[in-house]
């Protein structure tokens, strides 16, 4: 048992390297991932309804059956806007899936098949699965971006030439865009219409950095551009730090800081963190910023039409509970509310 796991493990390995490394597809066959709701790429639903998704794989060039060996779909989602139903998942025989949190934020919901025969004959249209969200977003716009889509070559050292498509729910077409200042003064949330361009806010202050741009990853790679981008849907934009910054700056700002604003130069000297809280479908719930380290206040509790309050939770799941009495909040984060029927 443990060796097949083993030989498993390798050729998952060995295909995962395999595709991502390849320079160039195959250009012999062409797949299109087509991902659906109600047969369209756009679909308008309200706060708690379920909306059902089908990610179907097309052969394009050609009509006839196949052999495939390996497919595999991701698709990323914004889970304080939509959540998975997993009892909803159907998949074919063997295609395998998984729901994922992403370092970087959200989730992933991974659909994956590997043949360890070497392959299986598969109609020129096959549908890799059918599956559910719950709609939690009070309003705005957001995306279900599907990536990493691949059809491994027969041999299994390539991929095939693929497209694939992105799936965008509409709740209204007001969105929401949130700044997570890393350490800075506070940056309001602010509301953007669909497919128009943001606002630049002004610009955040950190004691002892120099503030570099606003940027739509995590990891800061990727800035946003104020004159041309245009906002697609609820995101949120992270600011990038370098340390230091000009001298005449810096001396204005211990000035002020020693003259007039003490508590202010503490609050720098600590560190603040913003808390926000994602009620999920219940009645807003302001975030707030506190002294890294501090114990957090309990906030009003959200009401919801038909659901019980239950409490506030680190993760989406809900399955790790904040505790109000003991915990600190040591960095930026977001509490999640539990609703029970």
């Amino acid at each position: 048992m443990k060796k097949t796991l083993a030989v498993l493990l390798m050729l998952c390995l060995f295909l995962t390297v395999s595709l991502l490394s390849a320079q160039a597809a195959d250009e012999s066959r062409s797949y299109d991932f087509r991902l659906t709701a109600d047969g369209k790429k756009e679909k308008e639903a309200e706060t708690g309804q379920l909306v059902t998704a089908t990610l179907t794989l097309s052969r394009l060039d050609s009509r006839e059956s196949s052999l495939t060996r390996a497919v595999q779909a991701e698709l990323e989602y914004d889970d304080s806007f939509l959540e998975l139903v997993g009892s909803s998942v159907i998949t074919p025989g063997g295609v395998s899936w998984n729901d994922m949190a992403r370092r970087t934020g959200g989730r992933a919901f991974y659909v994956n098949y590997l043949s360890l025969s070497g392959g299986e004959l598969w109609e020129s249209e096959t549908t890799l699965a059918v599956f559910q969200f719950r709609v939690l977003g009070k309003g705005g716009v957001s995306t279900v971006r599907a990536v990493n889509c691949l059809v491994s070559t027969e041999d299994g050292t390539d991929s095939y030439a693929s497209v694939c498509n992105d799936l965008r729910i509409v709740v209204s077409t007001e969105c929401t865009v949130s700044f997570e200042e890393n350490g800075g003064s506070e940056v309001e949330d602010q509301p953007v219409r669909f497919g128009e361009k943001l606002r630049r806010p002004k610009d955040p202050r950190r004691a002892g950095y120099t503030f570099e741009g606003w940027y739509r990853d995590i990891d800061c790679t990727e800035p946003w551009d104020f004159e041309n981008d245009t906002v697609d849907g609820n995101l949120t934009l992270y600011a990038r730090w370098t340390e230091g910054g000009t001298a005449g700056s810096v001396w204005k700002g211990w000035l002020l800081a020693g003259l007039i604003l003490p508590p202010l130069l503490l609050l720098f000297l600590l560190g603040s963190r913003k808390v926000r809280f994602d009620s999920r479908g219940g009645s807003r719930v302001a975030p707030v910023r506190i002294r890294k380290g501090a114990a957090l206040s309990m906030p009003p509790a959200p009401v919801r039409e038909g659901f019980r309050f239950g409490g506030w939770y680190t993760d989406p799941a809900c399955t790790c509970p904040w505790d109000f009495m003991t915990g600190k909040v040591e960095a930026s984060m977001t509490l999640y509310a539990l609703w029970k029927p």
